[in-house]
């Protein structure tokens, strides 16, 4: 993506084409983009084993919930299948002192393959891209322009890529989202892998949840990633905050990427 010739930059850091501006820049892997990180939201091997005593945020689970319950095992099985199939949109806002990027995506997902589209947010200009991903190819274009082919990039955009059964999953019980009955899951993650521009440094994260409602099959329905943290920009203190809001839908049904035409 360029403007007048120039990249566009994210905090400072130039939004490289060909996905760049999620992989790298907003979460390494949780819608979400990092926006993988996002949205790609910290994907790949953000997601903790173990007794879960680091577990998120900054502590460990809270009092009264279940580690683990017939629920997270039906959804744990469920999106780690290797023919898992579900939809998601999601709004990622990320804020670090005051400049923001609001990210938003609609993308499917069929096994390792997914594609969709992004839109970005800045002070400069809305940005609009088409994406699929293939392994190990990925597809991109600007704004309706010519598809160009890469190879794929390391970070997904996959919210669930690295989750097994050994994930630290909390059951924090019933809960009725817009009229539906749903179970509330809080997934325990590793410390976030997000890439700021190389003026943002001194990084301390304070909070990262992943919270997920899911119905009684397992098929998640809502998602909320949020992460807290300070930093230091230009040598002066700033927050650094992160939220996506995903939406998923179509858990199970089929889906097809296939690469683009033309």
């Amino acid at each position: 993506m360029t403007r007048d010739g120039r990249p566009v930059r994210f905090f400072g850091r130039p939004i490289m084409p060909r996905l760049g501006v999620i992989q790298s820049s907003i979460i390494a892997g949780v819608v979400l983009v990092a926006a993988a990180g996002l949205f790609a939201l910290v994907f790949g091997d953000r997601f903790r084993t173990g007794s879960g005593a680091e577990a998120t945020p900054v502590g460990s689970m809270p009092q009264g919930s279940l580690p683990s319950s017939p629920v997270v095992g039906a959804f744990v099985a469920l999106v780690s299948a290797p023919d898992r199939t579900f939809h998601v949109e999601s709004r990622t806002v990320v804020t670090v002192g005051g400049e923001t990027v609001t990210v938003l995506s609609a993308l499917d997902f069929a096994g390792p393959d997914y594609a969709g589209t992004l839109d970005v947010t800045t002070s400069a200009r809305p940005t609009h891209s088409d994406i699929v991903v293939i392994p190990p190819v990925a597809y991109s274009r600007e704004s309706g322009g010519p598809w160009r082919d890469s190879d794929a990039p390391k970070r997904s955009l996959d919210p669930f890529l690295g989750l097994t059964s050994g994930t630290v999953i909390a059951d924090l019980g019933a809960e009725v989202v817009d009229g539906r009955p749903l179970r509330h899951l809080r997934v325990a993650l590793l410390p976030v892998d997000t890439t700021f521009a190389s003026a943002v440094k001194d990084v301390v994260y304070t909070s990262t949840v992943f919270d997920l409602w899911v119905d009684a099959s397992g098929a998640p329905v809502r998602g909320l990633f949020t992460l807290d943290a300070r930093a230091r920009k230009d040598d002066k203190p700033v927050p650094v905050s992160i939220r996506s809001d995903l939406s998923f839908s179509r858990v199970g049904e089929p889906l097809v990427i296939a690469p683009p035409e033309g």
